[in-house]
């Protein structure tokens, strides 16, 4: 899935999660063209994803700002991981894409 590089500070598997792209087969949407992931998402990347989220913006369905998953990261990103790979093990994530 080379067709392009990410910015060497957002990981591209992450940042397809993070824009809703990933679906239930473990790969992304690209232009409405479907592309598998080279590798999974690590804890690691979702540790730096959640640590660059856009700061003061309104807090999410839970209630929590941003700026908790941001001081929280390093604690978060392993049960985040499982809670995205059961999503996607369900097909979650492809009916949350849709919206």
């Amino acid at each position: 899935m080379r067709q392009g590089t990410p910015p060497p500070d957002r990981p591209e598997g992450v940042r397809h999660v993070l824009e809703g792209r990933v679906d239930t087969t473990g790969g992304a949407r690209r232009g409405g063209e479907h592309v598998e992931l080279d590798t999974s998402i690590t804890t690691d990347e979702i540790h730096i994803a959640l640590r660059q989220l856009a700061r003061k913006k309104t807090p999410g369905m839970d209630g929590l700002p941003v700026e908790y998953y941001a001081m929280f990261a390093k604690q978060l990103s392993t049960p985040y991981l499982e809670v995205l790979r059961e999503a996607q093990m369900r097909g979650v994530t492809q009916r949350l894409a849709k919206h």
